[in-house]
């Protein structure tokens, strides 16, 4: 799976804790074919949130809850709504749990 990457260089926000050297705070899966400037940072994995597994940026809501409740037939727009958050995000987790599992 590719990342980009956002680098903690002990300038960060106060809630991250002091570290000696720069390491990566927090990581965003590609998840569509576009380029690199153009990737999303819809999905987030931070060690901080979700016990380090994917989320929707922002939310705290698992991926992969996302996910199995499309597997299970509920539709993008259902979940979308359910989640209070934009089809596009939705269909990204889709994409990064569906990927993982290929």
């Amino acid at each position: 799976m590719a990342l980009k990457v956002d680098i903690y260089d002990g300038q960060a926000p106060e809630e991250l804790p002091a570290y000696p050297v720069p390491r990566a705070a927090r990581l965003y899966p590609w998840v569509r074919s576009t380029g690199i400037g153009s990737q999303p940072k819809t999905i987030v994995v931070d060690p901080r949130r979700g016990f380090g597994q994917p989320v929707l940026a922002g939310t705290g809501i698992e991926a992969r809850i996302v996910t199995e409740r499309y597997r299970a037939g509920e539709s993008v727009r259902l979940l979308a709504k359910d989640y209070g958050v934009e089809i596009e995000k939705i269909e990204d987790a889709i994409r990064c749990e569906m990927r993982e599992a290929a």
